[in-house]
């Protein structure tokens, strides 16, 4: 079975870096971007955690509003809160890249 994700879109925050007690790198962040259907447009946002190298690269290269590319898989995260299951459906990162717009061009007078 396949489990592969690309996203393409902006930050909604600069990544939240945390270590575990084993001193390994952990970087959080959402990836919004927007559905378009005829005229109506719906915002999407997806929850990305990354990991090790990646985590720090994460951390040090992008920050909120910044286009980017993400690749993936889907995992669904599971926890306990206040004696009630929860779970959520996140992006595990394997691949940031910084998305850099064409530079716009000005007529020359």
């Amino acid at each position: 079975m396949i489990n592969r994700t690309i996203l393409q879109g902006r930050l909604v925050s600069d990544p939240v870096m945390k270590y575990t007690p084993s001193n390994v790198a952990m970087a959080q962040v959402s990836v919004a971007w927007s559905d378009k259907y005829k005229e109506s447009e719906k915002l999407c946002y997806l929850p990305c955690k990354a990991w090790g190298h990646t985590a720090e690269f994460l951390n040090k290269w992008f920050h909120k509003g910044q286009e980017t590319i993400v690749e993936g898989r889907m995992i669904t995260e599971e926890w306990e809160e206040d004696g009630k299951k929860k779970s959520r459906l996140i992006c595990l990162v394997d691949l940031s890249l910084i998305h850099i717009s064409e530079p716009t061009r000005q007529a020359e007078i």
